[in-house]
């Protein structure tokens, strides 16, 4: 897997729709901020962050003629986007880093060929090109590849190495179509006819961070979680995931996790999916031996737990599990532990106390269950009792946890745990059906405010 310092993902997009018939020459630029994003990458007592601004606000679409009656003009023009890099580090301690602008894959490479980048440091008496960009002004093919990533056109646009202890700049990115450019390329066609074009700014810390007082290096970290409500690192607070899936446009799928649990040394944290993730296919309620086998047997659920994995790519299988029983528990009785338990002290209830709305504290461990509205989950997440699609599935009652504990009557016979829709952990037989939902091992590091 790579370890890479990948510090944001998608942030913003420009893009650049040309349309030229029959020698009639129309352009134009739409920019959309996708809103407020902020990354942290933090190794040791050194904190990184990548900052997406408010900018132009969320939404903005530019339409304008092209090429640009003026690239002066365009230099100082109000279409950009705005971000900021701040750092706090200890005094000896540097973070080189490197910004890219990413061409996504739905883009034509043809018009990096006429394509003006443009990037300035926002400073007390207005803004300054950086250094890439105080000459000639480079097309966007022209810039340098960076060569620490694979399969994608990415352009170096800014490189700058943290040394200060309280180090903030702010940046604005702009583009444009260069105005010596001509479109028609001979008779009323064009080679650049129903193109598109749009870059993805990220920012990444160039491998490790370095020491200069002792020359030593530490693991680089690779952020992916990004708290989104509660208490930062505190258990129920639900943090946005990036796995390394992408969607149908090759767009990083974020995915939602609650922090369930972590671990003694308090560098590493479980977190838990906030669906069942076999939710909406025709395996919605599977045995406990298939949840165990969902991500290593491509026999069960015709593999698309093994698939869910392979896509995985920003954290290792083997950090990926069923719920452990002692971690569940442990959230409203933190001194049981499985080795000490009996079948009589199985059952935990999770669906008090409830707030004003009969919403439980707990609700997380059982939202999006089948008739949990009953019992203190959020309501908006509740499945009713009908078939929904031509399996004739329906949702599950709950999921499965990985251990089980047998029976003192018969060794032989053994009850998996599950949390149900009712609120309740408790044991089941091990052939009844339930759903899956996945618990991710992260490094604290690797979770962000």
């Amino acid at each position: 897997m790579s370890r890479k310092i990948k510090i944001t993902a998608v942030v913003f997009a420009f893009l650049a729709l040309l349309t030229i018939t029959s020698g009639v020459t129309l352009a134009f630029f739409s920019y959309s901020q996708v809103g407020l994003t902020e990354n942290t990458i933090t190794v040791g007592n050194v904190s990184f962050h990548y900052k997406e601004q408010d900018g132009k606000g969320r939404g903005i679409t530019i339409t304008d003629s092209l090429p640009v009656a003026s690239n002066d003009d365009a230099k100082i023009s109000d279409k950009y986007f705005t971000f900021r890099i701040t750092a706090s580090i200890t005094n000896g301690i540097e973070i080189p880093y490197t910004v890219t602008a990413r061409m996504n894959p739905n883009s034509d490479s043809i018009l990096g060929d006429i394509v003006d980048v443009y990037l300035t440091e926002v400073t007390g008496s207005g803004e300054e090109p950086t250094q890439l960009f105080t000459g000639v002004l480079p097309k966007y093919n022209e810039l340098e590849q960076y060569d620490q990533v694979d399969n994608y056109t990415e352009k170096v646009i800014y490189t700058d190495t943290v040394t200060t202890t309280d180090y903030e700049k702010e940046f604005r990115y702009r583009m444009w179509i260069d105005q010596n450019i001509n479109l028609n390329t001979g008779n009323g066609t064009s080679i650049y006819n129903n193109k598109e074009f749009s870059v993805t700014i990220n920012v990444y810390a160039t491998g490790s961070s370095v020491n200069s007082n002792n020359n030593s290096n530490e693991e680089p970290v690779n952020t992916i979680c990004t708290l989104a409500s509660g208490d930062y690192l505190e258990v129920g607070s639900k943090y946005n995931c990036e796995l390394g899936n992408l969607d149908s446009n090759d767009q990083p799928i974020l995915t939602s996790f609650y922090l369930l649990s972590k671990d003694e040394d308090a560098s590493t944290a479980n977190l838990i999916m906030e669906h069942n993730i076999t939710e909406g296919s025709k395996y919605t309620q599977i045995t406990r031996a298939d949840a165990l086998n969902y991500f290593t047997d491509p026999t069960v659920a015709e593999g698309e737990g093994v698939a869910y994995l392979e896509s995985w790519t920003n954290i290792d299988a083997s950090n990926v599990s069923l719920p452990g029983s002692e971690e569940m528990v442990n959230i409203v009785d933190p001194t049981w532990n499985l080795e000490n338990a009996t079948l009589n002290n199985t059952t935990f209830i999770y669906n008090t106390p409830k707030d004003a709305n009969n919403i439980s504290t707990y609700s997380w461990l059982y939202n999006y269950t089948r008739l949990c509205d009953t019992f203190g989950c959020d309501p908006t997440t509740n499945f009713t009792n009908t078939y929904y699609n031509s399996n004739n599935e329906k949702e599950a009652y709950g999921y499965w946890l990985k251990d089980t504990i047998a029976s003192p009557d018969d060794p032989s016979v053994v009850y998996g745990f599950t949390m149900l829709r009712s609120g309740i952990l408790q044991t089941m037989e091990t052939d009844a059906l339930y759903g899956l939902r996945p618990v991710i091992k992260i490094s604290l590091n690797q979770i962000t405010q």
